[in-house]
């Protein structure tokens, strides 16, 4: 989490939009939904809840904050190489 850091604290709030979500159903696309154990920004519930309820597949999890492609590059590339296959 210590590379992470820094990248947090330069984190400002987001908007969300205001209208509808822009996709009217779910995509075709093979989808592979990875999540942080320690996310400081989403809790890990609610990222395991939205990767089966919305999207329909079961979540990997990945031991790291937020920045997983920052704290853990080889386990995500790892993970997404495997599910390319």
């Amino acid at each position: 989490m210590e590379k992470a850091r820094p990248l947090a604290e330069r984190l400002r709030p987001g908007a969300s939009p205001s209208d509808s979500y822009p996709l009217s159903s779910q995509t075709r696309a093979p989808t592979t939904f990875i999540y942080a154990t320690y996310d400081e920004f989403f809790d890990p519930a609610w990222s395991r809840w939205v990767a089966h309820e919305y999207i329909g597949v079961d979540p990997i999890e990945v031991e790291t904050g937020h920045f997983a492609m920052v704290e853990a590059p080889d386990a995500v590339a790892d993970i997404l190489l495997a599910h390319a296959r």
